[in-house]
């Protein structure tokens, strides 16, 4: 469907296209879109490109890719013509190319596809911060919409300690004449060997403790996604916003969701790591009152934030197709899949972090150890008796499943380790097969019944 969009437009921020709805979030004055190349023309943009070497890129800058130029914006930027010897200022509005990697400071990048016209930019070599040395910046990835085309941006490592990463739009270009029922969105990307964004020092530093936040928004209708190649994905303070599908990967090392990272979702938030033996470690609160998450290892999956749904499933992700549940029967919003999972973390009775509080039904998938709390008024068990899906409570953590319902050739193992206090279940519909093969589970419900299961 066809939308109206808008753009906001600053010297740090370069182009940030929204829609209607995601505006609202901006905070400051918008105004209609027009097509990018006339906004180009009408900031002076020059004809012809001048080669720079040595370029930096400072805090008030940006750097602009669209229409296959790059255009600086801003006039904290140095870099040297010719055969100069130092580096000199570089004029506002300049359109340039770059004979090495530019270096950044901090500042902004800009990545804008049009009408006819996507944006592949690899800067393989230049870093906007590390690991390390994190800066203080912003980038913006905006696809078409209309005759789609892409927009990624690819770096060596991204290290933001404060800032912004909006994906956005850039509305239908009155030269396009695509049907409405035609209209389509192009996808952004953006991808860098390691990610690093946000700060917090953890403990005070002259008596104050450092908290620097970088927000990640995603509007309605856009694929996005943020990728780290060939190491970690850190996200350590950072607050998402996301009402379309953003996806944050790591395709070779671990990720690390921290627990002052924030979500608001009323789209697909994926979060996940490709490669075997390769973590994830999710801190963060999470409630799924609204959108979807799935969070999907091929490693472990140690979830130590407060995790809250109404349809949690553990074991495997929630399918979706088009940003929807996939299947009739789908309803859940949360899902978690690992090559282990584990919910929580304890060594006493009174130390535990995280949990998992379901507000309606929990579906069992697959495997899962629950070292702190795990609490549904209901509980579904959907995983093959053949694969013997296991569930383990720790020796400090409490399990209520609610009413349990295993159907004919599902299968459910219980193995509770806290010689204290028993797994919880209220009514047992047994079609399945059951198995208590460590410590007390009591069956309390009303109306329980086995028919051809086994107990």
């Amino acid at each position: 469907m066809n939308k109206t969009f808008k753009v906001a437009r600053s010297l740090t921020r370069g182009t940030v296209v929204t829609s209607e709805k995601a505006s609202s979030y901006q905070g400051k004055a918008v105004k209609t879109v027009i097509a990018a190349a006339a906004m180009m023309m009408a900031g002076g943009a020059m004809a012809t490109a001048t080669e720079y070497s040595e370029v930096t890129v400072n805090e008030g800058t940006s750097v602009v890719f669209e229409n296959g130029t790059i255009i600086i914006n801003g006039t904290t930027s140095t870099g040297k013509t010719g055969s100069a010897t130092t580096a000199d200022k570089i004029a506002d509005k300049t359109e340039v190319s770059f004979k090495d990697a530019p270096k950044f400071t901090g500042g902004s990048i800009v990545v804008n596809a049009g009408y006819k016209q996507s944006e592949t930019i690899n800067q393989e070599s230049t870093d906007f911060g590390t690991a390390d040395t994190q800066i203080k910046g912003n980038i913006s990835v905006n696809a078409y919409q209309g005759a789609k085309q892409d927009a990624s941006l690819t770096l060596q490592n991204i290290g933001i300690s404060e800032g912004e990463i909006n994906f956005g739009i850039v509305a239908k270009d009155a030269d396009d004449e695509t049907a409405a029922d035609a209209v389509k969105t192009g996808t952004s990307t953006l991808s860098a060997g390691t990610v690093t964004l946000g700060f917090y020092s953890g403990k005070p530093e002259n008596g104050n403790v450092v908290s620097k936040q970088v927000s990640v928004k995603n509007v309605e209708d856009l694929t996005a996604s943020v990728t780290a190649s060939t190491g970690a994905l850190t996200l350590t303070n950072v607050a998402v916003d996301n009402a379309g599908d953003l996806t944050f990967s790591a395709t070779k090392g671990k990720v690390s969701v921290g627990k002052h990272v924030t979500f608001q979702n009323t789209g697909v938030v994926t979060v996940e790591a490709k490669e075997a033996g390769q973590n994830i470690d999710f801190a963060a609160d999470y409630d799924g009152k609204t959108g979807y998450l799935n969070v999907s290892g091929a490693g472990a999956v140690n979830v130590t934030g407060n995790i809250t749904g109404d349809y949690v499933k553990v074991g495997d992700v929630v399918k979706l197709k088009d940003g929807k549940p996939a299947t009739e029967t789908e309803k859940n919003t949360i899902g978690i899949k690992g090559d282990t999972i584990a919910i929580g973390t304890a060594t006493n009775e009174t130390d535990g972090v995280g949990s998992l509080v379901v507000g309606n039904t929990l579906e069992i998938a697959g495997n899962f150890a629950n070292n702190t709390k795990v609490e549904a008024p209901a509980t579904v068990v959907t995983a093959d008796e053949s694969a013997n899906a296991t569930v383990t409570n720790g020796t400090f953590a409490t399990m209520s499943l609610g009413d349990l319902t295993i159907a004919d050739a599902k299968g459910l193992t219980l193995a509770n380790k806290n010689g204290k206090q028993a797994i919880q279940v209220g009514k047992l519909t047994l079609d399945g097969a059951l198995t208590v093969s460590e410590g007390k589970t009591v069956i309390a419900g009303a109306g329980s019944k086995i028919d051809k299961g086994t107990l």
